[in-house]
């Protein structure tokens, strides 16, 4: 793909923050996104190349036929901030369903949002490991959650970014 060819995207995740300020550079270049989100009504935005279809990264079933002719799915998925403490398989279990479909109509390139602080290693300085622990400890569960995510979209032999 040539850097001036425009990109056909299957974005989950769009209504808020890191999606929704990605869907708006990526339309404003000139790509095509299509966007799935629980709930459509919560988004404002609009757009000639923008095409959003009510769907659920947890039950994808119903909308197979979106991932046809898209050059790279993005995730933006995550727990809804209030339920910041219980158990979330939202990115996990979005990413399965997601490569499942990559995997059966030949999408090959996938990037994901994860989250700072999942890891820590002896480059990091004490202050960094200490707020990186911190993080770990008061995002426990959705941490949980974007560790498997990682860990299966790394084993998935797609073209990925995290």
């Amino acid at each position: 793909m040539m850097p001036q060819d425009k990109l056909k995207i299957l974005l989950f995740g769009g209504t808020r923050h890191t999606g929704l300020h990605f869907m708006q550079q990526a339309l404003t270049a000139g790509d095509q996104i299509t966007a799935i989100m629980r709930d459509p009504s919560s988004i404002t935005y609009r757009h000639l190349n923008l095409k959003v279809v009510k769907d659920n990264a947890l039950e994808l079933q119903t909308l197979e036929s979106e991932f046809v002719g898209k050059d790279v799915i993005i995730s933006s998925l995550g727990p809804n901030g209030a339920d910041f403490r219980k158990p979330t398989i939202i990115c996990s279990q979005g990413l399965r369903n997601m490569m499942d479909g990559m995997k059966k109509y030949g999408v090959k390139r996938i990037m994901c949002i994860s989250a700072g602080g999942l890891d820590t290693n002896p480059e990091m300085g004490f202050v960094v490991k200490l707020i990186a622990r911190l993080l770990q400890f008061i995002l426990k569960e959705p941490y949980q959650d974007l560790k498997i995510m990682e860990a299966e979209i790394k084993a998935s032999g797609l073209d990925w970014t995290i």
